[in-house]
């Protein structure tokens, strides 16, 4: 607990400048390719381990987001050229969270009121909405 604690504080008092560097958002680009290539993959190729790949990505870019909100703070949302860029992050993470987290949470909810289960898993909207995060390479 004493460590959580440790990492909160390193967190909230560490420059994060490097968050504006081209090392980083060489590494984010990469990432963002990789990912949009794992997602093709994913529509071909059946497999039960996909979601904890998602999850790797998700947590990656939760991170970025939170660690760019953090080095922005109140300008990260007004930003005179990256509020848009910042804004679709934002849209992007948010969703990827509520789909994550969310829809089993739903799901679970829905078969103890109702006692049937969801054995088919929901494609919504919100997993065509990362692919947008692709646009971000080509900025």
């Amino acid at each position: 607990m004493l460590r959580m604690f440790k990492a909160l504080y390193l967190f909230f008092h560490m420059d994060l400048a490097w968050t504006d560097g081209r090392n980083f958002e060489a590494v984010t680009t990469t990432i963002i390719v990789i990912n949009s290539i794992t997602m093709g993959v994913e529509l071909d190729i059946p497999w039960d381990g996909w979601q904890w790949v998602d999850l790797i990505f998700l947590t990656f870019y939760t991170f970025e987001l939170l660690v760019k909100m953090k080095r922005h703070r109140g300008n990260y949302f007004t930003h005179e050229k990256m509020y848009i860029w910042h804004t679709m992050d934002f849209i992007i993470v948010v969703s990827g969270l509520i789909e994550m987290l969310g829809e089993p949470a739903f799901r679970t909810a829905k078969y103890y009121l109702t006692g049937k289960e969801d054995k088919q898993p929901q494609q919504n909207i919100l997993s065509v909405v990362r692919i947008l995060r692709l646009l971000r390479v080509l900025r």
